[in-house]
């Protein structure tokens, strides 16, 4: 693990995860995941899916929901009742393909399908910035963070 101290971006830590005997073992040892705090903020960058049965009914409910997105009004998308409860806020960015960010530390195995599914759908929509993203008992929202 290697960091370093710089008084404009806090302290960054880069970890490599190396994984060995697990399913799927290549697609999660690619991500190398950036965590760095600012002013007492947690920033993660995470993957998006290679593929995921949520991101279907995402893509549905941004294409049919585009304006109330973005003009800040949350959108839902119904799921399945399993799964944590989760909220984290995310942020989409258009020259970035592979990954998105999150405004806390988190083990990137452990993150939410179901909000990691959401991010590739916001991307994969044209759908740039900051969004609140919320899982609460199969319930999934998604509402465009103001001034973003």
């Amino acid at each position: 693990m290697n960091g370093r101290a710089n008084p404009n971006e806090g302290i960054r830590v880069l970890e490599d995860f190396v994984c060995l005997a697990i399913p799927n073992a290549a697609v999660l040892a690619s991500a190398a995941v950036e965590k760095w705090s600012t002013d007492g903020i947690k920033v993660t960058r995470l993957s998006f899916p290679v593929r995921s049965s949520f991101l279907i009914p995402c893509r549905d409910v941004l294409k049919a929901n585009r304006a109330d997105l973005d003009t800040g009004k949350p959108v839902q998308v119904k799921l399945s009742r399993q799964g944590y409860n989760r909220q984290a806020i995310a942020t989409i960015e258009a020259d970035q393909s592979k990954y998105f960010w999150i405004n806390k530390e988190s083990e990137p195995t452990r993150f939410s399908a179901r909000l990691r599914a959401a991010a590739l759908a916001l991307h994969e929509s044209g759908c740039f910035g900051r969004y609140e993203m919320s899982h609460n008992k199969g319930l999934l929202t998604i509402r465009k963070v103001a001034g973003t």
